[in-house]
C-alpha cells in the first residue's frame, strides 16, 4: 500500500498479489520434508560437485554417523573421501555411471562392522538442461533378505534336524574327493553308519528323544573325522562319512576303533534320559573300490548289511565277496516280491471268480441258480394257492 498523488488528487495505491500458489508450494515442500525424514530407507542429497547436501534420519540410524559429520563430504567416482565417512565409499561407484544406478554394496558402520544394502543412485537435472544438478542416494538394509537367503541355501544342502551335510552334497563331495584323490595319491575312504535298533528309543521315549539322539551323533562323529573329512545324514538313522587323506585301510580302521566308535558308544543325555546306542559300520576304501560314486555307496552299503548280519554293533570293510552276497541277498529280496505279488493276485482272483456257498446245503451252488429255484417254489405255491 503506498499514498501518491493522481490527477491532482491524494490516492492510495493498493497491489493485490494471489498467494494460492505459493501456499501449495509451501504445503508440497512441508509434505516433501516429511516424506524425507519419515522414510524407513537412508536418502543422501548429493549435489553436483559430489558434497553432501543434507541425509535423512534412516541414514544416520543405519550407520551411526550424524548429519552435520555427514553435510558437506566429497564423495569422488572413485569412492575417494575427505572426511573419512566410510558408508560413503560405495557411493562413487554409482555416481561414476553415466545414468541412474543401482546395485548391492556393503555400508560400513561408524563404529565398526558393517551390512548389505541395496544403494540406488538418481540424477537430478536442470529442466531440459542435460547437466546434472544433484544425486539422490537411497539405500535399503537388506541384511534380513540376505540372511534368509542364506538360510535356504543353506537348507537346500544340508538335513534340517542336525543341520550336516544331506544326500546331495555328501554326492557333490564325493565326486570332488573321486576326482582329487588319484591326483595327489591319496586314499579316500566311505563309511556308512546305520544305528542299531533306534526304534527302541523312539518308541518307548518318544520321537523327540530319538530326534536328539542323531543330533548328538552327529555332533560325535563330525569331532571323531579330521579336517576336510565330511559327516552327512542321508536320512532316517543312516549316515555316511568321508575321510580324505588317510593312509591305507589299517589307519581307516584305528579312527574307526579308536574315534567314532567309542565315542559313539559313550553315554547320550537327551533331555534328562541318559542313552546308549550302537552302530553297524560299512567302510569302502579306495582306490580298493571301484572309482565310480554309485558304485562305491553300494560297495560301503553292502558292507554296512555284512555288519548287521554279524550281530551287529560292528565295522566290516567291503570285499568282492561282501558284493555278491549282497547282489544274492538283493535278488532274493527281489524274487520274495514277486512270489508275494503274484499270490496276492491268485488270492484275489479267487474271491472274485469263487462260487458263493450255501451254508445251510454246504454244497457249491451259483447264487444265481439259488434266485431261480427259490422263484420256481414261490410260482408253485401261488399256484396251490
Amino acid at each position: 500500500m503506498r499514498q501518491l498523488e493522481f490527477q491532482a488528487q491524494s490516492a492510495v495505491l493498493t497491489a493485490f498479489t494471489p498467494v494460492s500458489h505459493l501456499k501449495l508450494m509451501e504445503h508440497r515442500l512441508e509434505l516433501w520434508a516429511k516424506v524425507f525424514e519419515a522414510s524407513g530407507e537412508g536418502i543422501v542429497i548429493i549435489d553436483a560437485q559430489q558434497h553432501v547436501l543434507t541425509a535423512n534420519r534412516a541414514f544416520s540410524r543405519s550407520t551411526g554417523y550424524e548429519l552435520h559429520e555427514l553435510i558437506g563430504e566429497f564423495v569422488g567416482a572413485r569412492g575417494q573421501l575427505q572426511g573419512g565417512v566410510a558408508a560413503l565409499s560405495v557411493f562413487g561407484r554409482g555416481l561414476a555411471q553415466g545414468n541412474n544406478w543401482q546395485g548391492e554394496v556393503t555400508l560400513q558402520r561408524r563404529e565398526g562392522g558393517s551390512y548389505p544394502a541395496w544403494l540406488i543412485i538418481s540424477r537430478v537435472r536442470n529442466g531440459q538442461a542435460a547437466d546434472v544438478s544433484h544425486y539422490i542416494a537411497t539405500t535399503i538394509d537388506i541384511s534380513v533378505r540376505k540372511r534368509n537367503e542364506e538360510r535356504i541355501g543353506f537348507l537346500a544342502q544340508h538335513d534340517v534336524l542336525t543341520e550336516l551335510p544331506n544326500r546331495s552334497l555328501c554326492i557333490e563331495r564325493l565326486r570332488q574327493a573321486l576326482q582329487q584323490a588319484p591326483r595327489h595319491g591319496e586314499t579316500l575312504a566311505v563309511l556308512f553308519i546305520d544305528l542299531d535298533r533306534l526304534k527302541n528309543i523312539n518308541d518307548p521315549l518318544g520321537h523327540h528323544a530319538g530326534d536328539g539322539l542323531l543330533r548328538s551323533v552327529g555332533r560325535r562323529l563330525t569331532e571323531s573325522v579330521r579336517v576336510g573329512g565330511t559327516v552327512s545324514r542321508l536320512g532316517g538313522d543312516e549316515f555316511v562319512t568321508l575321510l580324505n587323506g588317510v593312509a591305507d585301510g589299517a589307519e581307516v580302521a584305528a579312527i574307526v576303533d579308536e574315534r567314532l566308535v567309542p565315542r559313539l558308544r559313550q553315554v547320550h543325555g537327551i533331555g534328562g534320559a541318559e542313552l546308549h546306542v550302537s552302530d553297524s559300520i560299512g567302510i569302502a576304501v579306495l582306490p580298493d573300490s571301484v572309482q565310480d560314486i554309485d558304485t562305491v555307496m553300494r560297495h560301503a552299503d553292502a558292507a554296512m548289511y555284512q555288519a548287521k548280519a554279524h550281530g551287529r554293533d560292528t565295522a566290516r570293510f567291503y570285499s568282492p565277496e561282501l558284493n555278491e552276497r549282497a547282489q544274492r541277498r538283493r535278488q532274493g529280496r527281489a524274487t520274495d516280491r514277486r512270489a508275494a505279488l503274484e499270490a496276492g493276485h491268485r488270492r484275489a482272483a479267487d474271491r472274485v471268480l469263487r462260487p458263493d456257498r450255501d451254508i445251510a446245503r454246504r454244497d457249491l451252488q451259483p447264487a444265481r441258480h439259488r434266485g431261480l429255484d427259490r422263484h420256481h417254489r414261490h410260482a408253485a405255491a401261488v399256484d396251490r394257492g
